[in-house]
C-alpha cells in the first residue's frame, strides 16, 4: 500500500501546478493583449515613441519570463507522468508475481484475490492521475467573463478605458496617465511574475546533490593541488646513484630480529623491493629463491623487502608459495624513501645491487622476464661463484605395490621418463615441493609400456642429474610380467605389451578343471562390470584344443577373452603351480598382486583388483 501515500503526494503536487499554470496562462494571455493594444496605439499614432519603446521593453520581457515558467511547469508534469508510469511498472511486475506464485499452487484464490485488489485498485488511482496530469499539461488559459465585460440592460454601454492614452498629449499627460495603465487584472503595476513553490525553494534532494557536487569538485581540486605539491617534492628528492655509497637502514625479519644492511659488509647484496599486490613479484621471488644459497661462501646475500604489507600477510604468502629466503618488514617506507623516487608510472617491483664494498653497482625498475635475465643482472655488477655441482641420485626402488622411489643429496624436483628399446615415451613432472626423498606411482606417471625408465632431477641452481632404471623382469610382485603373444578362441593375436588399459587381469585355467570352471562366471561378472580401458581381463587356457574350449565357451555363454596356450609355453614362463593363477598387472605389466587357487566369492575378487589401486567411482 506504500504507492497510495506515493499517489496522495502525486496529486497534491498535480493540484498545485495546475493552480500555477493557470495563473501563468492568464498573466501570458494579459501581457499579449498589453502588446497588441500597444501595437495598435502606436499604428493609430496615439502613443509617443518613448512610451512605446519602454512599455513594449517591458511587456515583452515579462510575457518571456511568463512562457519560462509555463515550460518549467510543463517539464515538472511530464517528470511527474514518468513517475507515475514507474510505480505502474513496479505494480504490474508485483500482480506478475503473485499470479506467478499462485500457477505453482503458492497462494489459493481466496489469497490471489486478496493480494490482487489493492494493487489493482493502486494501478487504476495512477492511471487516473496519468489522465489527469496529461489534462493539466495541455491547458491554456480561457478568461472568464468579468463585471467590466458584462454590459447591463439597465446601464448605458461604457466604452472600457485603454490602457494607452487615446490623444496626441505631451509627454507630461501622457506620464501623468501611465501610471494609470490597466490590465484585465486590474491592476496598476505590470503582474509579478509568479513563482510556483516548486522554484522558489529547492527540495531536499536537489540540495543534497548540489552538495555533493560542491563537495566533489572541492576534492578534485584539493587532489590536484596535493599532487601538485608531491610532484615538486619528489622532484626535489636526492636520491643516491650508482657508484654512491648505500644509505644504511635496519628493519624487523618475519621472527621480529632486527637486520641492519651493513652487517653484510663484504659479501654482495640483492635488495629486493616487493609487495603482494604486484603481478610479476611472484616470478621474480621464485627465481630469487632458487638462487639463493647457489654461491660459494654465501657470497650473495638476497634481502627481499616487503613495503605495504602487514608481517602476518607477508608470511602467509611466503609459506603459501614455498618461500625460504630472508624477508624484511617495511610499512614505514623507510627503505623507499631512501633508495626511490616515486614518480608518476613508477612500478613495483625495484632491484638494487650493492657490492661487497657497500657501493651501488646495478639498479633494475620493474620484473625480471626470466632466470637467465636475474643471473645476468647480478652478475653485471658483482662476480658470483655459482654452484655448478649436480644433484647426486640414488638408492632407487621398485616396490611390490609398483612405487618407484630415489633419494638425492640435496633438495630437488624431479620428474620420470618412460622408454621402450630406447626411444622414448610419456614425461610427467612431479608436484612436489622440493625435497631429497622423492616417489612416484610408477603406473599412473608412465602410462604405458617401458622397459626403463629415466629419472631426472634439478636442484634450486638449476644444475640437473638423470640415472636410468631398467624394469626387472620375472614372476615376483614388482617384476615385469613375461611378455607374451597369443591366439583367442575369435581367432586374433594379442600380445600383453599391447594391450593399453590401465590395468590387467591375467587369469590362467584348465578345461575339465572344477575350481576354474566354478570360478569363471565370477569372472566374467568382473569383465561386464568393470570398463575395458580401466581393466582388460585374459583368460589364458592351458593345454586345451580350442574344438573343446570353443564348445565350453558356447554352452556357457562366456564374452571375455580367451586365449589359447595350447603347449603351454606361457604357463611355463609364469610357473604356475597350480590351478587357477591370476596376476594383476599394471599398465606397465608389472605384477602388483597374484593369487594362488579359486576365488571364493565375487567379493574377493573385487578387494583382490580394487586395492592395487581402486578404481575411479568404484
Amino acid at each position: 500500500m506504500i504507492y497510495m501515500l506515493w499517489d496522495d503526494t502525486y496529486r497534491k503536487d498535480a493540484a498545485e501546478y495546475e493552480i500555477y499554470l493557470r495563473m501563468h496562462h492568464k498573466e501570458k494571455n494579459d501581457y499579449e493583449k498589453l502588446l497588441s493594444n500597444l501595437e495598435r496605439e502606436w499604428s493609430e499614432k496615439s502613443v509617443k515613441e518613448e512610451n512605446y519603446i519602454s512599455l513594449k521593453k517591458e511587456y515583452t520581457a515579462k510575457l518571456q519570463e511568463t512562457k519560462k515558467y509555463i515550460s518549467k511547469l510543463k517539464f515538472q508534469i511530464t517528470a511527474l507522468i514518468k513517475k507515475c508510469n514507474k510505480d505502474i511498472d513496479k505494480i504490474d511486475s508485483q500482480i506478475e508475481q503473485i499470479k506467478l506464485r499462485h500457477k505453482v499452487g503458492e497462494y489459493s484464490e481466496e489469497k490471489l484475490k486478496e493480494l490482487l485488489s489493492p494493487s489493482e485498485t493502486e494501478r487504476r488511482q495512477f492511471e487516473s492521475l496519468i489522465i489527469e496530469l496529461k489534462r493539466i499539461h495541455g491547458l491554456k488559459y480561457i478568461p472568464k467573463p468579468t463585471t467590466d465585460d458584462v454590459v447591463s440592460e439597465t446601464e448605458p454601454s461604457q466604452p472600457r478605458r485603454s490602457p494607452i492614452p487615446t490623444s496626441s498629449t505631451s509627454i507630461s499627460t501622457a506620464e501623468e496617465q501611465a501610471p494609470e495603465i490597466s490590465a484585465p487584472m486590474s491592476f496598476e503595476e505590470p503582474p509579478p511574475i509568479l513563482v510556483p513553490a516548486v522554484f522558489k525553494k529547492s527540495s531536499p534532494v536537489r540540495v543534497k546533490k548540489s552538495l555533493w557536487i560542491m563537495a566533489s569538485i572541492t576534492m578534485f581540486v584539493i587532489l590536484i593541488l596535493c599532487f601538485v605539491i608531491w610532484n615538486i617534492e619528489v622532484h626535489k628528492k636526492v636520491i643516491p646513484q650508482i657508484g654512491d655509497q648505500a644509505p644504511n637502514f635496519s628493519l624487523p625479519d618475519m621472527n621480529g630480529k632486527t637486520v641492519n644492511l651493513q652487517d653484510f659488509h663484504g659479501k654482495g647484496v640483492v635488495l629486493y623491493l616487493w609487495d603482494t599486490s604486484c603481478p610479476y613479484c611472484k616470478n621474480d621471488l621464485s627465481w630469487i629463491n632458487e638462487l639463493n644459497g647457489c654461491t660459494y661462501d654465501e657470497a650473495i646475500i638476497f634481502l627481499t623487502i616487503n613495503i605495504s604489507d602487514s608481517r602476518g600477510t607477508a608470511i602467509k604468502y611466503f609459506e603459501e608459495n614455498g618461500y625460504s629466503i630472508p624477508v624484511l618488514n617495511d610499512m614505514r617506507g623507510t627503505v623507499i624513501k631512501q633508495y626511490v623516487k616515486y614518480t608518476l608510472g613508477h612500478t613495483y617491483p625495484d632491484t638494487i645491487l650493492i657490492g661487497s664494498n657497500g657501493q651501488i653497482r646495478n639498479v633494475k625498475v620493474g620484473p625480471f622476464q626470466s632466470k637467465t635475465e636475474l643471473k645476468t643482472f647480478i652478475e653485471s655488477g658483482l662476480t658470483p661463484r655459482w654452484d655448478n655441482t649436480p644433484p647426486q641420485i640414488y638408492d632407487i626402488n621398485l616396490s611390490k605395490a609398483s612405487i618407484l622411489s630415489w633419494k638425492t643429496d640435496e633438495e630437488t624436483h624431479s620428474n620420470i621418463q618412460g622408454f621402450r628399446n630406447s626411444v622414448g615415451g610419456a614425461g610427467v613432472t612431479l608436484g612436489e615441493n622440493w625435497t631429497r626423498y622423492h616417489s612416484v606411482n610408477e603406473t599412473v606417471c608412465t602410462n604405458g609400456y617401458y622397459d626403463q625408465i629415466q629419472i631426472n632431477s634439478y636442484d634450486r641452481c638449476g644444475n640437473s642429474a638423470s640415472k636410468v632404471f631398467t624394469l626387472p623382469n620375472c614372476i615376483n610382485l614388482g617384476c615385469r610380467a613375461p611378455d607374451f603373444t597369443a591366439t583367442s578362441t575369435n581367432n586374433q593375436d594379442i600380445t600383453l605389451s599391447a594391450v593399453p588399459s590401465k590395468m590387467t587381469l591375467l587369469h590362467f585355467w584348465l578345461l575339465g578343471c572344477g575350481a576354474c570352471e566354478k570360478e569363471l562366471p565370477l569372472i566374467q561378472k568382473l569383465y561386464y562390470e568393470r570398463p575395458r580401458e580401466e581393466l582388460e581381463i585374459l583368460a589364458v587356457n592351458v593345454r586345451g584344443d580350442i574344438y573343446s574350449i570353443n564348445d565350453f565357451v558356447t554352452a556357457n555363454g562366456y564374452r571375455l577373452i580367451i586365449l589359447l596356450d595350447t603347449e603351454g609355453i606361457i604357463d611355463a614362463a609364469y610357473h604356475n603351480p597350480r590351478f587357477p593363477t591370476t596376476f594383476l598387472l599394471d599398465c606397465n605389466k608389472v605384477i602388483i598382486n597374484k593369487h594362488d587357487g579359486a576365488f571364493q566369492n565375487y567379493e574377493e575378487i573385487v578387494d583382490f583388483v580394487g586395492q592395487y589401486p581402486k578404481l575411479p567411482g568404484k
